[in-house]
Protein backbone atom coordinates (compact mmCIF):
# COMPACT_ATOMS: atom_id res chain seq x y z
CA UNK A 1 0.00 0.00 0.00
CA UNK A 2 1.40 3.42 -1.02
CA UNK A 3 1.98 6.12 1.54
CA UNK A 4 0.44 9.46 0.61
CA UNK A 5 2.53 12.51 -0.11
CA UNK A 6 -0.25 14.82 1.14
CA UNK A 7 0.65 17.56 3.61
CA UNK A 8 -1.20 20.08 5.75
CA UNK A 9 -1.22 23.85 5.48
CA UNK A 10 0.25 24.19 8.97
CA UNK A 11 3.01 26.86 9.01
CA UNK A 12 1.95 28.43 5.71
CA UNK A 13 3.07 32.06 5.64
CA UNK A 14 1.31 34.94 3.88
CA UNK A 15 3.16 38.18 4.04
CA UNK A 16 4.28 41.42 2.54
CA UNK A 17 7.64 41.70 0.79
CA UNK A 18 8.98 38.31 1.94
CA UNK A 19 9.55 39.47 5.46
CA UNK A 20 6.44 40.88 7.07
CA UNK A 21 4.26 37.85 7.74
CA UNK A 22 0.68 38.47 8.80
CA UNK A 23 0.58 37.04 12.33
CA UNK A 24 -1.77 34.36 13.63
CA UNK A 25 -3.36 33.32 10.35
CA UNK A 26 -6.11 30.74 10.75
CA UNK A 27 -6.99 30.22 7.10
CA UNK A 28 -5.91 31.38 3.65
CA UNK A 29 -8.34 30.83 0.80
CA UNK A 30 -8.99 31.81 -2.79
CA UNK A 31 -5.41 31.35 -3.95
CA UNK A 32 -5.31 30.79 -7.69
CA UNK A 33 -5.34 32.14 -11.20
CA UNK A 34 -8.01 32.26 -13.85
CA UNK A 35 -8.21 33.07 -17.53
CA UNK A 36 -11.17 34.53 -19.34
CA UNK A 37 -12.48 33.26 -22.63
CA UNK A 38 -13.78 35.49 -25.38
CA UNK A 39 -16.45 34.34 -27.76
CA UNK A 40 -15.11 34.36 -31.33
CA UNK A 41 -18.09 32.83 -33.15
CA UNK A 42 -18.54 34.16 -36.66
CA UNK A 43 -20.87 33.63 -39.59
CA UNK A 44 -18.61 30.88 -40.92
CA UNK A 45 -18.12 28.96 -37.67
CA UNK A 46 -18.25 25.23 -38.38
CA UNK A 47 -21.29 23.11 -37.45
CA UNK A 48 -23.12 25.97 -35.73
CA UNK A 49 -21.08 25.67 -32.54
CA UNK A 50 -19.79 28.68 -30.64
CA UNK A 51 -16.03 29.25 -30.74
CA UNK A 52 -13.87 30.74 -28.02
CA UNK A 53 -10.33 32.08 -27.71
CA UNK A 54 -8.31 32.80 -24.59
CA UNK A 55 -8.64 36.25 -23.07
CA UNK A 56 -6.85 37.93 -20.18
CA UNK A 57 -5.43 36.23 -17.08
CA UNK A 58 -5.88 37.33 -13.49
CA UNK A 59 -5.12 36.27 -9.97
CA UNK A 60 -8.10 35.40 -7.82
CA UNK A 61 -8.92 37.39 -4.72
CA UNK A 62 -7.24 36.00 -1.60
CA UNK A 63 -8.97 35.91 1.79
CA UNK A 64 -6.88 35.79 4.97
CA UNK A 65 -8.66 34.88 8.20
CA UNK A 66 -6.70 35.63 11.36
CA UNK A 67 -6.86 36.14 15.10
CA UNK A 68 -7.48 39.87 15.45
CA UNK A 69 -4.64 41.63 17.24
CA UNK A 70 -5.79 45.29 17.50
CA UNK A 71 -2.37 46.66 18.45
CA UNK A 72 -0.29 44.57 16.03
CA UNK A 73 1.64 46.78 13.60
CA UNK A 74 1.39 44.33 10.68
CA UNK A 75 -2.39 43.96 10.91
CA UNK A 76 -2.74 47.74 11.30
CA UNK A 77 -0.57 48.18 8.19
CA UNK A 78 -3.12 46.26 6.11
CA UNK A 79 -5.74 48.85 7.06
CA UNK A 80 -3.47 51.86 6.50
CA UNK A 81 -2.30 50.50 3.10
CA UNK A 82 -5.93 50.02 2.08
CA UNK A 83 -6.94 53.53 3.15
CA UNK A 84 -3.88 55.08 1.45
CA UNK A 85 -4.34 53.06 -1.74
CA UNK A 86 -0.92 51.45 -1.35
CA UNK A 87 -0.17 48.18 -3.12
CA UNK A 88 2.71 45.87 -2.22
CA UNK A 89 4.22 42.54 -3.14
CA UNK A 90 2.75 39.68 -1.11
CA UNK A 91 4.01 36.10 -1.06
CA UNK A 92 2.49 32.80 0.00
CA UNK A 93 5.07 30.37 1.35
CA UNK A 94 4.22 26.75 2.06
CA UNK A 95 5.49 24.93 5.16
CA UNK A 96 8.37 23.34 3.22
CA UNK A 97 9.69 26.82 2.36
CA UNK A 98 8.48 26.83 -1.25
CA UNK A 99 6.95 30.17 -2.22
CA UNK A 100 4.02 29.26 -4.44
CA UNK A 101 2.72 32.69 -5.45
CA UNK A 102 4.09 36.18 -5.48
CA UNK A 103 2.17 39.20 -6.74
CA UNK A 104 1.51 42.86 -6.26
CA UNK A 105 -1.72 43.01 -4.29
CA UNK A 106 -4.22 45.61 -3.23
CA UNK A 107 -5.66 45.20 0.27
CA UNK A 108 -9.37 45.73 -0.42
CA UNK A 109 -11.05 45.00 2.90
CA UNK A 110 -10.42 44.37 6.59
CA UNK A 111 -13.37 43.17 8.66
CA UNK A 112 -13.38 42.50 12.39
CA UNK A 113 -15.45 39.42 13.26
CA UNK A 114 -18.05 39.07 15.99
CA UNK A 115 -16.99 40.36 19.39
CA UNK A 116 -18.32 37.99 22.03
CA UNK A 117 -17.75 37.65 25.77
CA UNK A 118 -16.52 34.06 25.43
CA UNK A 119 -14.96 33.99 21.98
CA UNK A 120 -11.67 34.98 20.40
CA UNK A 121 -11.49 38.12 18.29
CA UNK A 122 -11.03 37.41 14.59
CA UNK A 123 -10.56 39.45 11.44
CA UNK A 124 -10.76 38.78 7.72
CA UNK A 125 -8.72 40.67 5.14
CA UNK A 126 -9.11 40.40 1.37
CA UNK A 127 -6.36 41.07 -1.17
CA UNK A 128 -6.77 41.61 -4.93
CA UNK A 129 -3.76 40.68 -7.11
CA UNK A 130 -2.96 43.17 -9.83
CA UNK A 131 -0.77 42.30 -12.79
CA UNK A 132 1.33 39.16 -13.07
CA UNK A 133 1.22 36.45 -10.41
CA UNK A 134 4.49 34.56 -10.43
CA UNK A 135 5.46 31.16 -9.13
CA UNK A 136 8.97 31.72 -7.80
CA UNK A 137 11.28 28.79 -7.24
CA UNK A 138 12.26 27.72 -3.73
Amino acid sequence: MAVTAADTGYNTIFGKNLGTAIPELNKLSGVGITRETVEATNLSSPTEWKEFVFGLKEGTEITAEMNYLPTNATQKLIISDMLAGTSATYDITLPNGTSIWSATMLPVSFDVGDLEPNGKMTATARFRPTGVMTQPSA
